[in-house]
């Protein structure tokens, strides 16, 4: 049987989700006669406030052929090499979450059971002493790394971004448009869908202009015009799991120092972070409004500010979960559209392009195929469980006692799935991981050894060697980081030297 391919694209919503999705495609069908176009209205606003990102992004600037520098540039962007968590378990207590394996193997067994080893034996060092990028991070320095990031050492580490999610936008716009995506201005009124499959057929715009389209991709934040409002797809509720659903955001002006990681502070009914970019400082507390009240959290959070607030706080209100397909019909829903998990460990960005490549490596045709369908949202589905599982495991394993919010969280029935993976780490310093999880091990780790969760086993060849053996070789890694630190630039000198705005 022969394809047919599709003919026209429609993608209803700008932003960062879908100025992605129009510069992702348009560059993966560069050469072809795919038309795609971009409808969003410049009356309504949009959610970006400011983005921390994981290392996953580089690799699609890199598909898209962009350099960094370039897009450091464009978007007054630092560097990230991991995230500080303060009071996350007891208060004014910190562990970090970095972009890097933890020590080195000896003997071939894995760092993480001579650590668990002496941390059982009751040495008090934590598991980030033996962390280069986190003490690199904690000193305020940054270089990029050398080597491969998949290979051994504790040289061998990962980074991202902060940038302005509105210069972010506006960038690959241009980009997106050099490509021949066409943007219409305008707000629309109405969805046309067939009477007999239901499939979005085109779009009314407030100025009388139809667009048709084959297929669609919603990009209209919360209210997901086409994949809610049009299809009534459906909601998956999680916020008895992730409480949080107000946030506040509020920039302020820089720091004299940038630091190059996210602050995420635990809060009296949440967190707040702190998000340095080259030109301003992102600020904001996410909390339960059930917990406490928009005044007071805003209190809460101006009381706190570094720096010089520079516009007035912006309230955002959300539902922790995600749309039960965010591929339905002919409508495929990304960012705020397909759902949301709070921006804790700064996985809105990845999600959006993790559902760009899924859809892309399953991109369909006029002809119906629900196999295509069906394995996106799975896939999709399965990816956005994890995360979601990862972010309930900074709540429900906190030790921050007579504090109702926090109680509720430690307190609260956690998903069969979260507990499982808990417990296997208890009981073997481990956690099977597939392709479909995002947070690798040295992820897990660091929340749970920051959450004092810590293994009842380790491998049985540890105790060849004597402790005070494993003792020194701990030691030696912890004074190989301190030999390195001083030649390593402070984070502000690298980008003033390298790609500073100014």
């Amino acid at each position: 049987m022969k394809n047919s391919p599709l003919q026209s694209l429609v993608i209803l919503g700008g932003g960062s989700a879908g100025w992605m999705a129009a510069a992702f495609l348009a560059k993966k069908f560069q050469g072809a006669t795919l038309k795609i176009s971009l409808i969003e209205s410049s009356e309504i606003g949009t959610i970006g406030v400011g983005e921390a990102s994981v290392p996953a992004i580089k690799y699609f600037l890199s598909e898209l052929g962009i350099s960094e520098k370039d897009f450091i540039l464009a978007t007054h962007a630092t560097f990230k090499l991991g995230i500080d968590f303060e009071s996350w378990y007891e208060r004014d207590k910190k562990f970090f979450h970095p972009f890097a394996k933890f020590g080195e193997k000896i003997a071939a067994v894995d760092f993480t059971h001579y650590w668990t080893r002496m941390r059982n034996a009751g040495c008090p060092e934590p598991l980030d002493s033996y962390s280069l990028p986190t003490q690199m991070a904690r000193a305020g320095k940054f270089a990029i790394p050398r080597g491969d990031t998949s290979i051994d050492g504790m040289a061998s580490f990962n980074y991202a971004y902060h940038f302005d999610a509105a210069l972010f936008a506006q960038y690959l716009r241009r980009y997106a448009e050099g490509l021949g995506v066409e943007r219409c201005d305008a707000k629309v009124e109405k969805v046309q869908q067939h009477s007999s499959t239901g499939n979005i057929e085109s779009l009314s715009l407030h100025d009388g202009t139809e667009v048709h389209g084959d297929f669609f991709i919603d990009c209209s934040g919360f209210a997901g015009l086409l994949i809610e409002g049009a299809l009534q797809t459906g909601y998956e509720d999680w916020s008895h799991w992730l409480p949080c659903d107000h946030a506040l955001a509020v920039p302020s002006s820089p720091n004299d120092s940038i630091n190059p990681y996210t602050r995420c502070t635990a809060m009296s009914a949440g967190w707040k972070w702190n998000i340095p970019l080259q030109h301003r400082v992102g600020n904001g507390y996410v909390y339960a409004s059930q917990f406490i009240d928009d005044s007071a959290a805003q209190e809460e959070l101006l009381s706190g500010l570094d720096g010089e607030m520079l516009a007035s706080p912006k309230l955002l209100k959300f539902k922790a979960g995600r749309r039960k397909k965010i591929w339905n019909k002919n409508v495929l829903a990304l960012g705020l559209a397909g759902g949301f998990l709070e921006p804790l460990e700064s996985t809105s960005i990845y999600l959006i392009q993790y559902g760009l490549t899924a859809f892309f490596e399953n991109f369909p045709t006029k002809t119906e195929n629900n196999y295509l369908q069906d394995r996106v949202n799975a896939m999709v589905a399965e990816h956005t469980l994890r995360l979601r599982d990862f972010l309930i495991a900074h709540y429900c394993l906190n030790d921050r006692r007579g504090e109702t919010f926090w109680d509720y969280c430690r307190n609260m029935v956690i998903p069969g799935s979260l507990e499982i993976r808990i417990e296997e780490y208890r009981a073997t310093g481990s956690i099977r991981l597939d392709e479909l999880d995002f947070f690798k091990m040295n992820s897990w780790a660091a929340i749970l050894s920051g959450m004092q969760i810590t293994a009842r086993y380790y491998h049985p060849k540890v105790e060849y060697l004597e402790e005070r053996l494993v003792k020194q070789e701990l030691d030696n890694m912890r004074k190989g980081i301190a030999r390195v630190l001083p030649i390593i630039p402070d984070h502000e000198q690298f980008i003033k030297n390298n790609c500073s705005i100014r």
